[in-house]
């Protein structure tokens, strides 16, 4: 497991500085990146929580837990590719079916991944 603390929200803040930093506004712009940024973070995310265990593992509270200050540390840097634009939030709701469907549909993994997506607005 990650540990949650303070150290990840000085990550997200530093991935957020790489992201401006690093790759242009075309590149940001691009229909494909949303949904690769997307992916990245959840199976980051996954791979650290509630998929660590596999697929069929049932997730705990400690992973429930985990995931979501995860991703309340890094939606900031999803949300800047996808705020302006409908389309990349229609591609990554479309990225998180795809990924929980490749995961055989983790008990309770998308309603919980759109609550965190919908608490980005």
């Amino acid at each position: 497991h990650v540990a949650p603390g303070p150290g990840l929200a000085a990550s997200a803040k530093a991935l957020t500085k790489l992201l401006k930093e690093q790759f242009t506004e075309d590149t940001i712009k691009d229909p494909k990146f949303p949904r690769a940024l997307f992916l990245a973070i959840v199976e980051f995310i996954t791979a650290q929580t509630t998929l660590q265990s596999g697929p069929t593992h049932a997730a705990t509270k400690e992973d429930r837990d985990t995931e979501k200050e995860l991703f309340t540390a890094l939606m900031p840097v999803l949300a800047r590719v996808a705020a302006p634009s409908a389309d990349a939030q229609v591609d990554i709701i479309y990225a998180l079916q795809t990924f929980c469907h490749a995961n055989k549909f983790p008990k309770g993994m998308i309603m919980r991944m759109a609550v965190y997506l919908d608490d980005m607005d």
